[in-house]
């Protein structure tokens, strides 16, 4: 008897709407920051490199317009955050290429946080 009511549970519960509902994964946005064109060990190619990183950061977390300041205080934390982060990363390429290690891609992700 138990078994049969497990049963007809488990049935009930995978024809109720709740099942039917697909599960949305939601990744924050990001922005692929290519840099094979640029000379990381030069002072110009790291400069150009920042300028994307912020450039794409201010993209991803600054919005145009007038706006609370709690809501500004936001996109400047988030800027911050995308900015060290694409910093963090560049700094690491930096590193591979002054060791002369080969990276599997030419890009970084900027990330809003």
């Amino acid at each position: 008897m138990t078994k049969e009511i497990m049963i007809v549970a488990g049935l009930l519960l995978a024809s109720s709407p709740v099942a039917a509902q697909d599960v949305v994964v939601v990744s924050p946005p990001f922005e692929r920051i290519a840099y094979a064109d640029l000379d990381l060990l030069s002072s110009a190619g790291s400069q150009a490199l920042e300028a994307r990183i912020r450039h794409a950061a201010f993209n991803l977390c600054i919005e145009s317009g007038v706006k609370p300041l709690a809501v500004k205080r936001l996109e400047q934390a988030c800027f911050n955050a995308a900015v060290t982060d694409g910093l963090d990363q560049a700094e690491r390429v930096t590193e591979a290429q002054r060791a002369g290690r080969e990276l599997a891609t030419a890009n970084i992700l900027v990330r809003a946080k």
